[in-house]
């Protein structure tokens, strides 16, 4: 769905989420009756933009779409990237931030490092914004929400399986990468972010984590949260007994989550 070119502002207020990838952005708007007005998508499959140049983009679409122009009354922005780390709440010292990514990803000393704070489970999910975009919304809107990704993901598959025995495993695709979250009940097993280039990289890195952590592709039920291409879907049945397709697929899953839709 793209933004409509005869967008009409209305006597009403309105929401606006936006997603933000080093391959692009999207945003989605909804009015106060929480129906969208008009979406659009500008992520790439193929090209990785600079901080700068995802910035330039964004401010460029702030300038000339009209819809962009609405009274919001909320703005929530999403971060999608891999430079997230989970940590217990229990082993958690804010004072320590840059610690825990030590292992798990690289840094650089003019990084700012966020916290989210899981709603479903007691784990503190750091992450690393990009602070020119922030600067610049702060700008705009003087105030704004912001978040990761996986953070959305992770309470949103732990509310709706919270009564699950068994271990699931809910696939989300990105452009560029998609994320494993698997849960048993109302705990968090694993949540991780990999990179892909074919629909091979997707199955290597399911296999793989299915093997570390014990889990038969044979038993394990593995759930698509969003659509991928017939190519993917097909190689994964190959190799995965019970492969569904969640109840409601949708393009807009991550902003429905930021939106509370």
């Amino acid at each position: 769905m793209t933004s409509s070119p005869d967008f009409k502002l209305e006597n009403t207020t309105y929401n606006l989420s936006i997603q933000l990838s080093l391959n692009g952005f999207s945003f989605c708007i909804v009015n106060s009756k929480n129906q969208i007005i008009t979406s659009e998508n500008n992520f790439s499959e193929h090209h990785l933009f600079s901080e700068q140049e995802l910035c330039e983009h964004l401010t460029k679409a702030f300038k000339t779409k009209p819809e962009l122009q609405a009274p919001f009354k909320d703005v929530s922005v999403i971060y999608t990237n891999e430079l997230y780390t989970f940590v217990p709440k229990n082993l958690y010292d804010a004072k320590h931030k840059e610690l825990y990514f030590k292992f798990s990803v690289k840094t650089l000393t003019t990084d700012l490092i966020y916290e989210d704070v899981l709603l479903l489970a007691p784990i503190v999910n750091l992450f690393i914004p990009f602070v020119n975009i922030n600067n610049y919304l702060l700008d705009r809107f003087s105030q704004f929400n912001f978040q990761h990704h996986s953070s959305l993901l992770v309470d949103y598959i732990l509310k709706e399986k919270k009564h699950n025995e068994s271990e699931i495993v809910h696939l989300f695709f990105h452009a560029q990468h998609f994320d494993i979250i698997i849960s048993k009940d109302s705990t968090l097993i694993l949540c991780n972010t990999y990179k892909k280039e074919s629909k091979e990289d997707v199955l290597y890195y399911l296999l793989f984590t299915l093997e570390q952590l014990n889990l038969s592709p044979n038993k394990t039920t593995v759930i698509l949260l969003n659509a991928i291409p017939k190519a993917y879907f097909d190689l994964l049945y190959k190799y995965i007994r019970h492969l569904n397709k969640a109840p409601k697929i949708t393009t807009h899953l991550i902003h429905h989550l930021a939106l509370q839709l």
